[in-house]
């Protein structure tokens, strides 16, 4: 009866381990291409500054824009986006929710 009991319990261990690696490999599924796109979109906006600088332009009177446009085209823009989807994201999988559309 007992070597059942320590087969159980190693077999259940096998697969919490499983479980955890999975949500770890999972984990880094998710944030690294978040990462990934907050990076491109801060360098792509070095870029932009830098490039700008070197370059004289003639100054031309812009229309006006609304602030939702102005805005648009700051670096922030973009950051926020991809901040909020990914805080969004995370919620959705730590929420009650998830639990719910889990087979079990």
């Amino acid at each position: 009866m007992s070597s059942e009991v320590e087969i159980i319990l190693k077999v259940s261990m096998v697969i919490l381990q499983m479980i955890q690696f999975t949500s770890g490999l999972l984990s880094v599924l998710i944030i690294g291409p978040v990462v990934g796109l907050v990076l491109f979109d801060l360098l792509r906006y070095v870029y932009r500054l830098l490039s700008s600088s070197s370059t004289t332009k003639q100054v031309v009177e812009p229309e006006p824009t609304s602030r939702f446009q102005q805005f648009k085209k700051t670096p922030l823009y973009p950051v926020l986006v991809n901040g909020v989807l990914f805080t969004a994201g995370v919620w959705f999988i730590q929420s009650p929710l998830m639990d719910l559309l889990n087979p079990q």
